[in-house]
């Protein structure tokens, strides 16, 4: 029966077994420290013989203790393995092992991050068929615009907000008391800075890009402690 993504649980290599740690993994405090806010692209290869490609995403809110999400599939709750033992557990503190399940089951996916941001895993159905995965960690994506000057104006967290507009549109603009302006327009593929010496526009960004700028805004605002209001663009 070939996987369904809605219904997947990943339950990754080893998943009766004991996890042992691999030799170039990098140790965190507890799995999530080193998969949240990452992106892998991923391989599958499923028992029926299809192959396929898919992208995941870690984020540290939503469903279980962080959520893994599946670009055109569902999302999953997901928790670190136990370390320990039966009689003396500690729960969701394995450095790279880990579980998660939708929340529509009864399917899980279960899964092994290993040394130079891979992470290797396998899925069961609720019919017993399995698929295998294997994920690189994507290179994040940033603003063009971060750590630009223009006069007294960077973009930065040490630009102090005063106000911040968020238009119907998805495009952010903030605002500080030395008439300084960042804004990012995600419809217009821009990102710019504007000071008393005027604006530097940077043009042609990716749609990735715009998003990764008005995350950026958005941090910043938040930083300063600034709520954004909707505005009619």
């Amino acid at each position: 029966m070939r996987r369904t993504r809605a219904t997947w649980m990943m339950v990754g290599a080893g998943l009766l077994g004991v996890m042992l740690l691999p030799m170039g993994a990098t140790v965190h405090a507890n799995c999530e420290a080193g998969l949240v806010g990452k992106t892998f692209q991923c391989q599958f290869k499923h028992q029926d013989g299809s192959t396929g490609t898919e992208e995941w995403k870690f984020v540290d809110d939503g469903l279980g203790e962080f959520e893994l999400q599946i670009t055109g599939g569902a999302s999953h709750g997901c928790s670190c393995r136990a370390t320990g033992n039966f009689n003396n557990p500690n729960f969701d503190q394995d450095n790279n092992a880990f579980l998660c399940v939708t929340a529509t089951g009864p399917e899980a996916l279960a899964g092994q991050v290993t040394g130079g941001g891979q992470i290797t895993a396998e899925a069961a159905d609720i019919t017993g068929a399995s698929t295998l995965f294997q994920c690189q960690e994507q290179a994040p994506i940033t603003c063009p615009c971060e750590g630009q000057t223009r006069g007294d104006t960077t973009w930065s967290d040490a630009f102090v907000t005063t106000g911040c507009e968020v238009f119907s549109n998805g495009d952010v603009s903030l605002l500080s008391t030395g008439a300084g302006n960042l804004a990012a327009k995600r419809t217009a593929r821009t990102c710019s800075l504007t000071s008393s010496l005027g604006s530097v526009v940077t043009r042609d960004i990716s749609r990735e890009e715009a998003d990764a700028c008005i995350a950026s805004l958005r941090q910043i605002s938040a930083n300063d402690g600034v709520t954004c209001q909707r505005r009619v663009p």
